[in-house]
């Protein structure tokens, strides 16, 4: 069995990855402009942790190959 250890997100993107699920659950029903607008404001932040996410994931495939 190989062990790989998982690093998890530090406080900062732990709170923007559960702010983007929650955004994710409001906009299904959303007709609120205001609402919508907000949530557009943060897609910057939601676009970076997941590409951090991405890399750390492609990381982890790498070092599973190189075993």
């Amino acid at each position: 069995m190989i062990d790989i250890e998982v690093e998890a997100f530090d406080e900062a993107q732990t709170i923007t990855a559960l702010q983007m699920t929650d955004d994710c659950n409001l906009t299904v029903h959303t007709y609120n402009e205001a609402l919508a607008k907000e949530i557009y404001g943060r897609m910057k932040d939601y676009v970076g942790l997941m590409a951090f996410w991405i890399m750390k994931i492609e990381e982890k495939q790498i070092a599973l190959f190189l075993f």
